[in-house]
């Protein structure tokens, strides 16, 4: 939190500046202090100085975690040693001096015994009479009156400041992953990936990939009959309540396969669990390649894909899709591509996408080092129905044609969502700018959404390399 001072000099308790504006951070909050400035005053000079301050800071954590090595070296700082009240009535408690000119707006001078400290109203003046030299720093500060403070007293230290860099991660290998299509049996392209590299593994054995890779066609019964589902959603079966509920003759089809899948790659949770799970989906939406994942911790960086990176922010336990039956889970969003086609150029996105993924894991099990980096990211706030007659809860809109195929775009206060069917536009009327996405997808008309919300985020990338034994 940034704070504003009547005293002079920039003191930032927790972020050290060294010559040339270098900044080095400490694993703590900072307070960036600026004067003076007049309390209910706004100065452009201190504006200017606060903001570059910031400016600086985001830049230099972005270089930071884009792995750029800052070297150490020793810096000036002051440490808090006691706080100095005003000379007072001892019966009233009301002032009797104010702060001596001469020390007045001299923020973190040297006191030496017998220089002046205040002006008494009758004349006189009161010195210093400490053996020990020190600087005092919030001379004169309004906010402290009320707080019995005329200035604090601070003693002059060096910080060693290391050379630092970003941590370099070890993670353990990743021995076995699956590439899983057909959760919902209408969204082709993964169906055609699976079947694909079903075909060949036939031709080429299980030299096909440079890495161990189990092929799944997840919900082959709604593949069959080319439909999302059979009788409920599989990829909102894999939480742990509903993969320990006991199965019986009325268990939905889609709930007991769902358990079949997390026998065959799981159980989820356990250190058996399967280490990655791509789980391959289309949306009718017009989101391109968008990865998926539960957390913002522990993910894959594919470079050569356009893609964006969607982050569900759920407890493990609670989270529904069959990729967190993995340790180290995704799905793959493609589209726009219809319910119950495959699109050639959807496919081929998808195929490279996962080629790309396999291709990544084999290089790092190798030992490649994966350097880090800030990522952007969408976090899901919320979703968004359609609106409805609130009888019948028959649609009365559809997605306004300057928002449809938008996916990702800023809504803004006022932006078109809707066009309703008797020709009004409903806008949008959050303060906060926000992100749709899933914009119009077909399969939730029957969830009630429209279009899910999210925030823009920067996830950080450590570098990364394979723990070796």
């Amino acid at each position: 939190m940034a704070l504003v001072s009547d005293s002079g000099h920039l003191i930032a308790f927790a972020l050290h500046i060294q010559p040339q504006m270098r900044i080095q951070m400490t694993c703590v909050p900072l307070a960036l202090e600026v004067g003076p400035q007049p309390h209910g005053v706004v100065r452009a000079d201190i504006y200017m100085i606060m903001k570059e301050a910031v400016d600086l800071t985001i830049d230099w954590i972005h270089k930071f975690n884009s792995g750029t090595v800052f070297e150490g070296g020793d810096v000036e700082a002051f440490k808090f040693i006691k706080s100095v009240d005003y000379p007072r009535d001892p019966e009233t408690r009301t002032l009797t001096a104010a702060i001596h000119p001469q020390l007045q707006d001299r923020d973190f001078c040297l006191l030496k015994r017998g220089d002046p400290l205040f002006f008494k109203f009758s004349g006189e003046t009161v010195k210093y009479e400490e053996d020990e030299t020190l600087h005092p720093f919030f001379i004169n500060e309004a906010a402290y009156y009320e707080k019995g403070i005329a200035f604090h007293l601070a003693k002059k230290l060096m910080l060693t400041i290391p050379t630092v860099q970003m941590a370099l991660v070890f993670l353990p290998a990743l021995a076995r992953m699956a590439v899983t299509g057909g959760t919902h049996g209408n969204e082709m392209s993964g169906v055609y990936v699976v079947q694909e590299m079903e075909r060949q593994r036939k031709e080429k054995g299980e030299g096909a990939w440079p890495i161990p890779v189990t092929t799944v066609l997840s919900n082959p019964r709604a593949v069959k009959e080319c439909r999302r589902y059979v009788e409920t959603d599989m990829n909102r079966c894999f939480n742990t309540d509903t993969l320990s509920s006991p199965i019986t003759d009325s268990s939905p089809y889609e709930v007991r396969r769902a358990q079949e899948l997390n026998k065959l790659m799981g159980p989820k949770g356990s250190k058996d669990a399967i280490d990655l799970i791509c789980d391959l989906h289309n949306t009718t939406s017009n989101m391109g390649l968008t990865l998926i994942h539960y957390t913002s911790s522990d993910w894959t960086k594919i470079t050569k894909v356009p893609v964006r990176v969607l982050v569900l922010d759920i407890p493990i336990s609670d989270a529904y899709s069959l990729e967190s039956v993995s340790k180290h889970g995704f799905s793959i969003e493609v589209g726009p591509q219809p319910q119950g086609v495959v699109r050639a150029d959807i496919y081929m996105i998808m195929k490279e996408a996962v080629d790309l993924t396999i291709d990544w894991i084999h290089k790092f099990n190798s030992g490649t080092v994966f350097e880090g980096g800030d990522v952007e990211a969408f976090e899901f706030i919320k979703s968004v129905d359609y609106p409805r007659d609130p009888e019948t809860r028959t649609l009365t809109a559809a997605i306004h044609p300057q928002l449809q195929d938008r996916d990702f775009c800023l809504l803004k206060q006022g932006d078109p969502l809707f066009l309703s069917f008797s020709g009004e536009t409903v806008k949008y009327k959050e303060k906060e700018p926000l992100h749709p996405f899933f914009i119009n997808e077909a399969a939730y008309y029957e969830k009630g959404i429209a279009f899910h919300l999210g925030k823009k985020m920067m996830l950080t990338v450590p570098k990364v390399q394979v723990q070796k034994d």
